[in-house]
């Protein structure tokens, strides 16, 4: 069985920060379950946690076994950010939050990923102001920036 440890921390960044459900860690688990003759005991746990919070439920993914490249795992979760705001501005402003409160960190380091995360979210609060651009400029720089460092088969 390939290591589940990438896919989990996909699935935990996603749930835990709101744009992926809960059902996606449960039908993942159940997948697992299906093709595995001796499923980990966390992934069994995941499948029943259908009434859990996102933050139980991030818990669970975390204690999945295995090991996972942080870089590879984020540039899977900023694809799957990417599907979540599609053309929503307001989704876009919550999303540059996000990356706001992560820049920088070892989810998000510099290095990888640069340092246009700290001012996104800045683009939309001067943009809602009126003092600088539009809140669509914004979020086309949001989209630029995650189609350039986002990769679906990363994770």
């Amino acid at each position: 069985m390939a290591d589940l440890k990438p896919e989990a921390e996909r699935l935990r960044i996603g749930i835990v920060a709101g744009w992926r459900p809960v059902q996606d860690a449960i039908a993942w688990a159940d997948r697992i379950i299906a093709e595995s003759t001796e499923p980990p005991a966390q992934v069994l746990e995941i499948a029943l946690a259908a009434s859990r919070t996102r933050h139980e439920v991030g818990t669970l993914l975390r204690a999945v076994p295995g090991a996972a490249d942080p870089v590879a795992v984020m540039r899977a979760c900023l694809a799957d950010l990417r599907r979540w705001i599609g053309d929503n501005p307001e989704r876009g402003e919550t999303a540059a939050r996000y990356l706001f409160a992560i820049a920088g960190s070892e989810e998000l380091p510099v290095e990888a990923f640069g340092s246009q995360p700290y001012g996104l979210d800045d683009s939309f609060a001067l943009a809602r102001q009126g003092t600088y651009g539009t809140v669509e400029e914004a979020h086309q720089a949001l989209v630029e920036w995650l189609e350039r460092h986002s990769r679906e088969d990363e994770a």
